[in-house]
């Protein structure tokens, strides 16, 4: 069995009960409102209908414009049940995709690598700020097993989830990192836990000011 499989299983279940409602709404009754400042009965099966594809239309996207909160009017029962059928859909496709590298590909994502720090690779290589920002997303629309912490490999200290940063520097693009160990040659370096190393971020991904104030040290070198 698959990891994915339980949870798909549930998800049918409640399906099952939501579809057996919508499936009573009184066609005729849909522009019912129990109060003129509510919503119709159909707005709201049609909204209920559309909720699992939404929720995972948003969750698949890195923004979402805030909501016009203008539920559309549904025409007929077939329509609410239409768009909970494609919504479900959604929802699995989603699904499967958060599970694909574990189920398929047998792989666990538990470290996602920042590029080292390598001639030519610069292309390749992204900001500390945009790392931060991609876990920052990523948090919370995985299961907790399956949520890779995304590292960077700081020269002289390791691996380092990039939330650990002592400073950063975003205008120049340095970053400042410590250690909690010592290598066998740092046994007697009493600053071993406590002098900063620097990782540099790529000079493209940096605001103009901080270009240009790179600009500045390579003509003044």
């Amino acid at each position: 069995m698959r990891l994915i499989d339980p949870i798909v299983a549930e998800l049918d279940q409640e399906a099952q009960t939501t579809r057996r409602v919508l499936e009573r709404v009184p066609e005729d009754k849909l522009p019912w409102k129990p109060h003129p400042k509510s919503m119709s009965l159909g707005q709201l099966a049609l909204h209920l209908a559309a909720t699992p594809g939404m929720i995972a239309t948003i969750a698949s996207q890195d923004r979402v414009e805030a909501p016009s909160f203008q539920q559309a009017e549904a025409k007929s029962r077939a329509e609410i049940l239409d768009a909970f059928t494609q919504g479900l859909a959604t929802a699995k496709d989603l699904l499967e995709l958060c599970f694909t590298l574990q189920d398929h590909a047998h792989i666990l994502p538990y470290y996602f690598y920042m590029c080292d720090i390598i001639p030519n690779s610069e292309h390749w290589r992204t900001s500390v700020a945009e790392a931060q920002q991609l876990q920052h997303d990523i948090m919370g629309y995985l299961p907790g097993f399956a949520t890779p912490r995304i590292v960077c490999d700081v020269p002289f200290v390791g691996k380092r989830w990039v939330h650990q940063v002592s400073e950063y520097d975003r205008e120049h693009g340095i970053s400042y990192w410590t250690k909690n160990y010592r290598t066998g040659i740092e046994l007697e370096d009493p600053a071993a836990l406590s002098r900063r190393y620097e990782y540099y971020v790529p000079i493209y991904t940096l605001p103009e000011s901080g270009q240009a104030w790179w600009r500045e040290q390579v003509a003044a070198s």
